[in-house]
Parts: C-alpha cells; structure tokens; sequence
C-alpha cells in the first residue's frame, strides 16, 4: 500500500478506536509512547520486544493492523512494564503495523513484519555415486565402497545456529541467542525432535515417530532431519576424492586444535566445499541418522543405505574445534556421547 494512503488509514482507524472509547479521560495522563522493537522482521514462536514509555501494565492492549484487519493481540503478551512490552507470536503472518493501547492513550504505529517459519539458507545437491570410507583410514573406515544417493537432497549451508535452534523449541535462555555461532551441547533425541518441531513450521512432513527412545525414520517424508552418513560423506567431499574436499591446507576449511584456540567459532568464516557448504569439517561434530559400528560400511546396502539397526551410539561426522588433523577428514566417523563437540546440520528429501 501507498505510504501516504497508510497513513490515513492508519489515523483513520486511530480515531474511530478513540470515538469508540467509552469512558477517554486523559487529563492528568502522560502520553505513552513507542520507542522501537526488538527486531522487525521475526517468525512464529519467536518473542517481539516493544520498547517506549509510560506503559500501564495493568491497562495494555496491543493491536495489530493491516489495511483489512486489526486484531487485538493480547493473548500473545507475556510480559509487560512502564518501559517493555513482551509478545510471542502465534498468529500472525504478513506485514502488520502495531499500536499500543493504555490508560486509553493510543501510541503512534510501529511496523513488523510476521513470517511463519524461519529462513533456512540452503544447497541443493542431485544425487550420484561415490566411494564411502578410505582403504587408508583406520578399521572402522574400511572397506571403501561405492554407494549409490539416488535422491536429490537439500541441504542446510551452516551447521544449525543458537538462534535458530532456540527459536525452533521455544527454549529461552539456553544460549546467547547468535545466529551465526552454531548450536551445540545437544544430545541425539534432541536433534531429531528439532527437526520434527522444524517441520511442522514449514507445513512439511514430520520424518521421525518419537516414542521415548525408539525413533523410526520415514525415508518417503519430505520434512526436516539428520543425513544419513553416506549422504552426509557424500555432501562433504563434494564431488572430490580429496580428504579436505579438494583443499591442500586444512585451516582453510576448516576449525580444529591448530587453529580454533580450542573454542567454537562462528560458522562460515573459512572456505566453502564445491557444494558451497561451510564447516563440514572441524568446529562441531554433526549428527548423523546411523548407529556406530566399526563394520558398518562391510554390512551397507549401496543404495541410500541407513546403517546398523541397533547399536549404542549414533555416528557424528565432522571432527570439532578439538580434534586433531587425522579427524577431520571427510572418511573420519565417531561414535560418542562427548556432547560438548556435538551439533547438527539438516537436510531433507526433494521430491
């Protein structure tokens, strides 16, 4: 809409709120006011802060207006002071333009746009053959062998942020909010619960049933979840046969004991694979769907295998900001629960 006819429309709405008044005594009241928010563009599930002055927490009304509708938005308040104003969305998507209601003084609008899942930055990536494994790794790499992904994959660029992981399960608190400082201390039920949660916000299927700890995995779902190992390998070497995806000098690519001052940095600072995906290795150790078992790849289907039925962990693929050159090669697999080192990376099917 024109800025100008928003304008009017917005006085216009403004002033039939006031005419609709039925008790308005504003003698002796001070004019509230609307400063700024805390962000002007957030999602589903996610907390907006409305910042300015002389709020009456126990006389508030938050309203949200587009040039068809305005909504009184209450139910979405969890907090409310002389200077702040908390709201969690659960309704709202579009461009809507907020104004806030107290001691029966309108304050000026303010505009925030809603949308209903977060943005992802992604890769697609078609499916092909490579080899899985390294005949010159240790035992558990071995035997190298040829696997066939038959489906074309879309994969998270980064390893999956605070920000993102916070917002998708609503946990406050947890860590320091960044969106580009990858999430991590975060066991394997965890992750695969995030990428159902994940899902169900983008209206795409769930992949996992969750009953306690058996999780089963519906390889037809189109919705978020874990790679499988060999689709993960298959993402990291990047059509190479390179154990740095075709780079000479690890610190290029990227964060381990020699160059991360044994410390978590923030994703997409070093080079990317030919996929264009940062950090496959070094900085946090991913979650894969397999279990761990050292004679996994002798056992493998070669087409779109899933790994093991049972075992005591689940693989992570990667290496971390700890380990040391032998472990972050793309063939380097572990099986542990240092939960420290773990993270996660997302994919899902294309149909």
């Amino acid at each position: 809409m024109h800025k100008e006819v928003k304008k009017y429309l917005l006085l216009f709405v403004l002033v039939f709120f006031i005419a609709c008044d039925e008790e308005i005594n504003t003698e002796g009241k001070s004019s509230i006011e609307v400063v700024s928010a805390s962000d002007y563009s957030i999602f589903y599930g996610d907390t907006l802060v409305i910042y300015g002055e002389n709020f009456n927490q126990n006389d508030i009304t938050l309203f949200a207006i587009t040039n068809k509708d305005t909504l009184d938005i209450n139910q979405g308040l969890i907090f409310v002071n002389k200077s702040e104003i908390k709201y969690i969305n659960t309704i709202l998507d579009g461009n809507y333009s907020l104004i806030v209601k107290s001691n029966s003084i309108y304050s000026k609008s303010i505009d925030v746009e809603f949308v209903n899942h977060p943005e992802i930055e992604t890769v697609d990536i078609n499916g092909g053959s490579f080899f899985l494994g390294s005949e010159k790794g240790p035992s558990n790499e071995n035997p190298e062998k040829e696997i066939l992904i038959s489906k074309n994959l879309q994969f998270s660029k980064f390893e999956v942020s605070e920000f993102l992981w916070k917002t998708v399960l609503n946990q406050k608190g947890i860590f320091n909010n960044s969106k580009t400082k990858p999430a991590s201390n975060l066991n394997w039920f965890q992750a695969v619960e995030f990428c159902n949660k994940l899902s169900n916000l983008w209206g795409l299927d769930s992949v996992y049933t969750i009953d306690s700890d058996v999780v089963g995995f519906d390889t037809l779902a189109n919705g978020w979840r874990l790679p499988t190992e060999s689709e993960w390998e298959y993402a990291a070497l990047g059509k190479t046969e390179s154990d740095y995806y075709g780079f000479d000098n690890p610190s290029q690519i990227a964060w381990y004991s020699k160059n991360s001052g044994y410390n978590i940095q923030p994703s997409g600072k070093l080079m990317a694979n030919s996929f264009g995906m940062y950090d496959m290795l070094g900085n946090l150790e991913e979650w894969c769907w397999d279990y761990y078992s050292i004679t996994s790849y002798s056992q493998a289907k070669a087409v779109n295998p899933t790994g093991p039925n049972e075992g005591e962990f689940r693989v992570a693929r990667g290496g971390n900001f700890k380990s040391g050159i032998a472990e972050i090669r793309c063939s380097s697999r572990v099986g542990n629960n240092n939960l420290e080192t773990k993270g996660l990376r997302i994919v899902r099917t294309l149909q």
